[in-house]
């Protein structure tokens, strides 16, 4: 409580604030794509390891995927930005649609051998790479495609003023 100026009125500060939450399943998939490619991509500039003047050798084997430095660089951006979407609810439905496209369109020209030279000299693409790529499309686009966003009120504190005398 304060008292104004004459000293006559005694004021209440009460505070309350509202908030809206806004979320979307989008996001736990955007997360979990994000995460997995940022581990896979470090995992394979681990393995194959990164000089500017040779980014497509040495190429190695993570786990069941053929790399190159090249492609683990690609696969680690892939990832942080999906990450990124991650954070908020529209974000990651519009980036994540925009991402799983890419991700399918390579999958797609990587399994029908369009470019052969670029795809298997420059990346080391195989077929389960490809596999791999136009799963995580399709998913992803399902994914964006399909999830709601909810919205939750989180109540927090706003400040107002009255007069009580």
């Amino acid at each position: 409580m304060h008292v104004n100026a004459y000293g006559d009125d005694v004021v209440a500060d009460e505070e309350r604030v509202r908030r809206t939450v806004r979320w979307s399943p989008a996001q736990l998939f955007a997360a979990l794509i994000g995460a997995g490619y940022t581990v896979l991509g470090s995992f394979a500039l681990s393995h194959t390891g990164f000089d500017v003047n040779h980014v497509t050798t040495p190429t190695a084997y993570v786990w069941r995927w053929h790399h190159t430095p090249m492609l683990g660089m690609i696969e680690l951006a892939f990832g942080i930005v999906m990450l990124v979407a991650a954070l908020r609810p529209g974000a990651a439905k519009a980036l994540m649609a925009l991402l799983g496209a890419a991700a399918l369109a390579f999958g797609i020209i990587a399994l029908v051998n369009a470019f052969p030279h670029q795809i298997h000299h420059w990346l080391g693409v195989r077929r389960n790479n490809a596999w791999l790529y136009v799963g995580t499309g399709a998913l992803s686009i399902v994914a964006s495609g399909v999830s709601p966003t909810f919205l939750g009120i989180r109540r927090e504190r706003v400040r107002r003023r009255r007069v009580l005398a």
